[in-house]
């Protein structure tokens, strides 16, 4: 179909052009010269308008919400609503704010102008999601440098405690890396463990949170798997660290340990 022509009179009166999720509501098959009820008239039967064209569905609300059936309506938008011009422009600065306020002030010199930006407006719909997100960022980091430390610490009691086994193996010529994977052996263990009760519960919890968006991604394996790799990277290196400073001791040091 087309849009509103403005060199045609009866545009806005006679016609409408309507997005595609009216469209397929009504089931239109062809929806251009289809009529819907636009208005009524003085005695209140339905004044009925034809469709000259259909927009592709736009969001004027969150992803919270579906794309509502709508048409434009150029008559209501020049008639009855004419409160509001959105405008883009180049830059913003306050020269530019002050020039268009002077303007509207000229012509609606009643009504004093409110200036708004529509980045603003839609980063206003996520405000919940940005707390949650800042809350999160929080906790996970106090949460990771608390289990990081934890291991650390266990680490370095498990190598305290085991100073002349080390020392004998460093004597049999035992590897850093071997080492390293001896300590951390246990610990591997017990971080599987804890992302086997975990990644369940974290992906039963995320799921729940994008059930309320109308438009939403899936929870994939490949974010799931990134995290638990992350979290297994995070406990391996905690733990090595500590293994490969004790097996850099003096092994003859090492085996005089009491």
């Amino acid at each position: 179909g087309r849009f509103y022509d403005p060199g045609r009179v009866r545009d806005g009166d006679e016609s409408v052009v309507v997005n595609e999720t009216l469209a397929e509501l009504q089931g239109w098959d062809d929806p251009v010269g289809q009529r819907v009820v636009h208005g009524a008239d003085d005695d209140g039967s339905p004044r009925y308008a034809e469709v000259i064209g259909v927009v592709r569905d736009f969001h004027t609300g969150s992803l919270h919400e579906r794309i509502s059936p709508a048409y434009l309506d150029a008559r209501a938008s020049l008639a009855r609503f004419r409160q509001a011009v959105l405008l883009r422009v180049d830059a913003i600065d306050a020269a530019t704010v002050e020039r268009l306020t002077g303007v509207w002030d000229r012509y609606a010199p009643a009504r004093p102008a409110s200036v708004y930006f529509a980045d603003d407006v839609v980063r206003g719909l996520y405000d919940a999601e940005r707390r949650l997100l800042t809350v999160f960022m929080v906790f996970t980091v106090l949460a990771a440098t608390i289990a990081a430390l934890g291991l650390f610490g266990l680490a370095a009691h498990a190598a305290e405690r085991r100073t002349k086994e080390i020392g004998i193996r460093r004597v049999l010529g035992a590897s850093l890396a071997g080492l390293a994977g001896m300590l951390s052996r246990e610990f591997l263990v017990l971080t599987l463990a804890a992302l086997a009760v975990g990644v369940p519960v974290a992906y039963w919890a995320v799921g729940r949170w994008l059930e309320s968006f109308a438009y939403r991604i899936e929870v994939g394996v490949g974010y799931i798997g990134a995290t638990a790799a992350l979290v297994l990277v995070l406990a391996i290196g905690s733990v090595a660290g500590t293994a490969v400073r004790a097996g850099l001791r003096d092994p003859v040091g090492s085996l005089r340990a009491e």
